[in-house]
């Protein structure tokens, strides 16, 4: 396999999962840079806020690891 490819498609994921984290988490406060918390921390904010951001299940997952990708504890 060209690792080209490898890092390729994950800078596409990542790009793709922080665009819907600006997008999603930013709509109705300001979205936190994800160091300012840990991994623990951001699965605690992820699961109180899927809801009320009336996240898709595919959508949380992204975000969250997107937000875990880039914690403090990272």
């Amino acid at each position: 396999m060209d690792k080209r490819l490898l890092t390729s498609d994950f800078k596409k994921s990542v790009a793709y999962a922080e665009n819907l984290y600006y997008e999603r988490c930013g709509t109705c406060h300001r979205a936190y840079d994800p160091r300012n918390y840990s991994s623990e921390k951001w699965m605690a904010i992820m699961e109180s806020m899927k809801f009320q951001a009336g996240l898709t299940s595919l959508e949380n997952m992204q975000i969250s690891r997107f937000v875990s990708l880039f914690a403090a504890d990272k």
